[in-house]
């Protein structure tokens, strides 16, 4: 009885002393902690401000015109001394009367497929108003004239019956675009001319009807009865 004993606690010493063995082991083995980093390292350095487009030393992005301001500024323009400016004028009119869109952007070979077999020469406003721009048509308001006629015959062309809502838009289109083209021809002179003949009207109005300086309304003149 008393081996058994014995033998039983030198095998729980043995235990404890392997038990001890991987605890010290995994100390041993403990990886240690990284060094904190230096703080020049932890600040955060501010990033550099892009250019906004609302800064003073740069202009406000400009606000978008209304159709009636559009129109003000396109019969102005109509009435100018520069012929090719007057087209830029037309050309932002005849803009305004297409409202469901269908000549101001080049047709999509992708919508339709056909269209280049049977429009031959596409034209379109916007592409009218780059060339304008880029002093494409030179001096010559006829060569203007001449692609703004293209579009709405290519229309007409490939909407050939005359009751597609295109086909109707696009005679309309070009009986407008005449009327108005007849006052870019006009001459600088003429076109001068109405534009005093319209300023001393307005001045004479303002002066009390009649260009009576007083300011006040004139007399009516008595007539005898017949």
């Amino acid at each position: 009885a008393g081996a058994s004993k014995c033998g039983a606690r030198i095998r729980w010493l043995a235990g404890v002393l392997l038990v001890a063995r991987g605890f010290l082991s995994m100390s041993s083995t403990r990886i240690p902690p990284e060094p904190p980093l230096p703080k020049t390292l932890r600040t955060r350095t501010p990033k550099e401000r892009k250019p906004s487009i609302y800064d003073e030393e740069e202009p406000r992005p400009r606000a978008r015109q209304t159709v009636a301001q559009r129109q003000r500024d396109a019969q102005e323009a109509l009435g100018g001394d520069s012929v090719m400016g007057r087209c830029g004028g037309a050309l932002t009119l005849i803009e305004l009367r297409d409202t469901l869109g269908w000549f101001l952007y080049p047709v999509s070979v992708v919508d339709v497929p056909d269209y280049t077999d049977i429009v031959t020469e596409p034209m379109d406003f916007s592409t009218i108003r780059k060339k304008l721009n880029g002093d494409k048509y030179g001096d010559d308001p006829h060569n203007f004239a001449d692609d703004v006629r293209k579009v709405y015959q290519n229309a007409v062309v490939y909407n050939w019956s005359p009751d597609h809502q295109c086909h109707q838009a696009a005679r309309q289109g070009l009986s407008e675009f005449e009327r108005i083209f007849e006052k870019v021809l006009l001459p600088a002179s003429s076109v001068s001319k109405g534009r005093k003949r319209v300023a001393g009207s307005m001045g004479g109005s303002e002066e009390g009807g009649g260009g009576r300086r007083g300011g006040g309304p004139t007399k009516p003149r008595r007539t005898s009865p017949r």
